[in-house]
C-alpha cells in the first residue's frame, strides 16, 4: 500500500495527505494542559515508531523507486502559537503552517501544531502523510501520546519492518494467479460524473448516510451469519449498478491488514492496509443472501493474498493508466480507533481532512451497538444535493437487503421518499 500511495502522490501531491484537529482535554478538573509536556510527549512518540523518523529518498543508486531511510534520532517539526479565538479550527491551523513543506522528499512526513486559546483550551493539529499511517495507526498514536504525556511510554515497539519482511516472503506468483482468476472478465467500473466539466474541482466534502438501524443490521448478521461489511458491500453494489447501468460491479474494499500472522501486529504503527478489489455480479436470478454469501466467500479467500499490490493487478488486466474503479469502502470497528483508556488527558476529534484518489469513499465505523456511515465525495464529480440523494439511496439499499434476504436482488426498491415524490411529480 505504501508504494501505491507514493506513486499516487507522484501524480497528485495532495493525494493521501491527512490532517486531524483534536482538543486536548485534562481528565481532572481545574487542571491545565501543559504545552511543554505535550511537545515532549510527541517527541517520545516519534522516537518510539520508526516510520515517524523515516525519510523518503529517490534516486538511490541500485534501488528502483523510493527508499525509506530511518533516522536513529530526529527532531520532529512542531509549531506552537496562541490565539484569541475561542477554539482553534483547521482553517486557523492551515493558515499558520504550510503543508507544502511536508510534501518535500527528504523531509519527515508529519508536522504537529499546538495552539492554546485565550480561554486556556489546547488544540493540536497533526498533518501527516497516509504513506506512513493508516486509520488504525491513528489510535496507536493517540494511545502512545497519552502514555508519553505521563512519562509511562515504553520506548520500544514492534516495527513496520516486520510487516515489510512478511510481505516480501509471500509468493507473488501464487497471489498473481489468484487475482488474475478473481478479476477475469472484470471491466473498469467508474461512478459517472454528474456535474458539468466546467464545475470540476478537486475539493472533498462529506455527508452522513442517514437512517442506519444498527439493531436491524446486527440481528440480520446473527441470523444469517453475514458480516456488517458484507451488507454494506452489497448495498453499495446495488447503488453503483443503478448509476452505471451495469450488473458487473467493481469497487475498492479497504482491508485493515491487522489479521496478518505477525506477533504484536496490533501495536505496529504504519500503513498495513490494502485496497482489495471487490467484484460483484448482480444477475437477475440472484437472491440477496446468495449475493452476500458469494461476496463474503470471495473476500475470505482473498485475504491470504491481500498484500499483492493493486498496481500489479492493474498490470495483470492491462489497464494502462485507466483505474479499475473510482469508488471505495473503508470499514472499521469504532472501538479500534482511539478507544483505549486515557491517563491524564483525552483527545476529542474536532475536524479531519483526508484526501484520496477516489471520487467517492464510503466510510463506515461500527461498534457493538451502533453503525455510523459517511460518504466523502469529490465535488467535481457530484454536488451536495446529488451526494445527499446518493447517501439516501445507499441507506435505502441497506434497509432493503436486510428486510428481504430471500428476494431476487434486482427486484428491490432503493428509491428514497424524495426520489419517489420527484418521479410522481414528473409523471
Amino acid at each position: 500500500m505504501q508504494e501505491g500511495i507514493l506513486t499516487s502522490q507522484g501524480k497528485d501531491p495532495d493525494a493521501y495527505r491527512v490532517c486531524f484537529v483534536y482538543e486536548t482535554i485534562p481528565n481532572q478538573e481545574e487542571t491545565l494542559i501543559s504545552v511543554a509536556r505535550l511537545q515532549q510527549a510527541w517527541k517520545g512518540v516519534v522516537r518510539r515508531h520508526s516510520l515517524l523518523r523515516t525519510l523518503f529518498v529517490n534516486n538511490v543508486p541500485g534501488i528502483a523507486g523510493t527508499t525509506n531511510v530511518v533516522l536513529k534520532d530526529s527532531q520532529p517539526s512542531i509549531s506552537v502559537f496562541r490565539t484569541s479565538e475561542g477554539a482553534a479550527t483547521l482553517e486557523l491551523f492551515r493558515s499558520r503552517y504550510n503543508p507544502a513543506a511536508q510534501k518535500q522528499i527528504g523531509r519527515l512526513q508529519h508536522h504537529l501544531s499546538i495552539c492554546r486559546t485565550d480561554n486556556e483550551k489546547v488544540y493540536m493539529c497533526l498533518n501527516i502523510n497516509h504513506a506512513i499511517m493508516d486509520a488504525y495507526s491513528r489510535g496507536i498514536l493517540l494511545h502512545d501520546l497519552q502514555k508519553a504525556y505521563t512519562a509511562s511510554l515504553n520506548p520500544s515497539a514492534t516495527g513496520f519492518r516486520d510487516f515489510v519482511l512478511y510481505t516480501k516472503q509471500q509468493s507473488q506468483e501464487e497471489a498473481s494467479r489468484h487475482w488474475a482468476e478473481y478479476l477475469d472478465g472484470v471491466e473498469p467500473c467508474h461512478f459517472p460524473s454528474l456535474r458539468d466539466s466546467s464545475d470540476a474541482n478537486n475539493t472533498y466534502k462529506t455527508v452522513d448516510v442517514p437512517g442506519i438501524d444498527a439493531s436491524a443490521v446486527y440481528a440480520f448478521c446473527q441470523l444469517w451469519e453475514i458480516t456488517p461489511a458484507t451488507i454494506i458491500q452489497i448495498a453499495w453494489a446495488m447503488v453503483l449498478s443503478r448509476y452505471t447501468n451495469s450488473v458487473t460491479l467493481c469497487f475498492g474494499n479497504l482491508s485493515s491488514g491487522r489479521d496478518i500472522p505477525i506477533d504484536s501486529i496490533n501495536d505496529i504503527f504504519g500503513p498495513l492496509i490494502a485496497m482489495l478489489p471487490c467484484r460483484v455480479y448482480l444477475h437477475e436470478q440472484l437472491t440477496v443472501l446468495e449475493a452476500m454469501k458469494e461476496v463474503q466467500r470471495d473476500y475470505t479467500s482473498s485475504l491470504p493474498y491481500q498484500t499483492f499490490p493493486l498496481a500489479s493487478m492493474h498490470s495483470l488486466l492491462k489497464l494502462g493508466t485507466s483505474a479499475l474503479f473510482n469508488t471505495a469502502l473503508s470499514l472499521q470497528r469504532i472501538d479500534d480507533i482511539g478507544s483505549r483508556n486515557a491517563s491524564e488527558i483525552t483527545f476529542k476529534l474536532e475536524e479531519a481532512l483526508d484526501l484520496s484518489e477516489y471520487n467517492i469513499v464510503i466510510g463506515a465505523g461500527y461498534s457493538r451497538d451502533e453503525i455510523k456511515i459517511s460518504m466523502t465525495f469529490q465535488a467535481g464529480c457530484i454536488d451536495l444535493v446529488q451526494a445527499t440523494r446518493l447517501a439516501g439511496s445507499f441507506s435505502q439499499a441497506i434497509k432493503a437487503v436486510t428486510a428481504e434476504p430471500n428476494s431476487r436482488i434486482h427486484t428491490l426498491d432503493i428509491l428514497t421518499h424524495d426520489e419517489t415524490q420527484m418521479i410522481w411529480a414528473w409523471n
